[in-house]
């Protein structure tokens, strides 16, 4: 599997305080606005499952940063982390690939758990694969390589 680090993200229970800590402890001068998703299905795997976050985000020296805080309880992977850990934390690893689907399979095949699958347009844009099973503490979601930017 072929790719590299896309973002850093954390489960909380307050996003926009988290990132305004983030902001105060790495120097940022000004704190991005948080958004809110909702109704955020699951994914074929998971019917009728729907989920809601509010999200903040910034980059930090190069690094990306996402900030994920549950909006409604027991509908969403980032409530289930807060239960499982008894706090907020490091909730996974964000790998840009070129193709989410084969890489999501290829963690599969070597241990790890499908949690979530998100779609964009009805094809499949990322999912969640837990690797706890295959012995590594970490969930990676697997993204797409971003395309490059217009000039």
């Amino acid at each position: 599997m072929s790719g590299g680090l896309s973002h850093v993200s954390f489960a909380v229970k307050d996003a926009e305080k988290t990132a305004a800590a983030f902001a105060n402890v790495f120097g940022v001068a000004e704190v991005p606005k948080s958004m809110d998703f909702k109704d955020i299905k699951w994914g074929p795997s998971f019917p009728g499952r729907t989920m809601s976050v509010k999200r903040a985000g910034m980059t930090i020296n190069g690094v990306s940063f996402e900030i994920l805080q549950p909006l409604a309880p027991n509908d969403s992977p980032w409530d289930d982390f807060l239960k499982a850990t008894g706090g907020e934390g490091l909730h996974h690893l964000g790998i840009s690939v070129p193709d989410v689907a084969a890489a999501r399979d290829y963690l599969v095949s070597k241990g790890g758990v499908q949690t979530q699958q998100f779609e964009q347009g009805g094809k499949m844009f990322a999912a969640y694969v837990d690797m706890h099973k295959a012995g590594l503490p970490i969930t990676f979601e697997v993204t797409p390589i971003a395309p490059p930017a217009a000039k």
